[in-house]
């Protein structure tokens, strides 16, 4: 960290932190050996002109000369090839497909942080060289002149409840229906539930097996409705995460996860004396005939198709919490 920085940043604290955990996430899950390192400082000559005049034009600096500040996450790792850098930051674009069956995916969350680098007043840049590593910088103004409202949602005021964008631009990545939406085919919201009420919960923990990107947009939802979010990226971290939170009140599977998929994993859980009973709700993007009777064979309690209805979702949360919780007391 420079010791030129500034004392404050006017910024929005969880929005930040949450772009740099997925940077460095990522930095992270695509180094073997070597280091990943994050540097925090005032922006020079090194900020890409196009970048400047892009803030500039949006309405985040007063000028395009204005003082910036840089997130640089910079790794050892496997590099990007040139003919990939220009789709990194694209919902559900994989940079290779040999790589995304190793890692689950390239640039897991990228799209998502750069919705918030921009809704923050900023943009990230990305730089690479396959073998070598990669460095991913977040510019943000230093004295912001106004956050950007051309075609861009606006931030909820500090004194509002953290959460990631609005629901409009997590919609917009497609990982969740509208609200009021019908939810996908073969699914049935239960009929014991409020159809449109706020479900509150008391801090029950759920553990999202995703990526970083539906990780994010689940967290925001869930924990609006009073539940505590885990997560883990493949079936092997949500085995061990089992073993360290053995409170988990309830699980959201995706199927299609690295390593260890969806189905081995349910498998896994449920030879677990303790899991027997604990509630697992499969994610999936198929919606095949028959693909409901598989994931239940496999162990789910029941599943939801993607994207997600929000209010089918937090009915079958509902119904299961409320089952598990009968079960346990009786």
């Amino acid at each position: 960290m420079s010791s030129e920085l500034p004392v404050t940043l006017h910024t929005d604290e969880q929005r930040l932190l949450q772009v740099l955990r997925n940077l460095l996430s990522n930095a992270v899950k695509f180094t073997d050996s070597g280091a990943v390192e994050l540097v925090i400082r005032p922006a020079g000559d090194d900020v890409p002109y196009a970048i400047r005049e892009q803030l500039h034009e949006a309405g985040s600096l007063r000028d395009a000369d204005a003082d910036l500040i840089a997130f640089s996450v910079a790794d050892t790792g496997i590099g990007i090839a040139p003919e990939n850098m220009r789709v990194i930051f694209e919902a559900f674009k994989q940079a290779d497909g040999t790589t995304s069956r190793k890692y689950g995916g390239t640039g897991l969350g990228l799209s998502i942080s750069r919705e918030i680098a921009v809704l923050l007043g900023g943009e990230i840049h990305a730089a690479s060289e396959p073998g070598r590593g990669s460095t991913f910088t977040l510019y943000l103004p230093l004295h912001p002149r106004e956050l950007p409202t051309r075609g861009y949602p606006q931030l909820p005021p500090p004194s509002a409840t953290p959460e990631l964008p609005a629901l409009e631009a997590l919609e917009s990545l497609q990982y969740l229906q509208p609200l009021g939406t019908a939810a996908g085919e073969g699914e049935r919201p239960d009929p014991e539930a409020p159809a449109t009420a706020e479900v509150e919960f008391h801090g029950e923990k759920v553990l999202i097996v995703d990526d970083i990107r539906t990780v994010f947009v689940l967290t925001s939802v869930l924990e609006r409705h009073g539940l505590s979010v885990l997560y883990a990226e493949d079936g092997q971290e949500c085995v061990e995460v089992l073993g360290k939170y053995p409170d988990v009140a309830a699980v959201l599977m995706e199927i299609m996860i690295p390593e260890m998929d969806g189905y081995a994993t349910m498998s896994v859980i449920r030879k677990m004396p303790q899991y027997a009973r604990l509630p697992i709700i499969a994610l999936t993007a198929k919606a095949m005939k028959g693909d409901r009777e598989k994931v239940l064979a496999a162990g789910a309690s029941d599943y939801v198709t993607k994207p997600v209805d929000v209010e089918h979702l937090m009915a079958l949360m509902r119904h299961w919490l409320r089952t598990a919780t009968g079960s346990q007391g009786s």
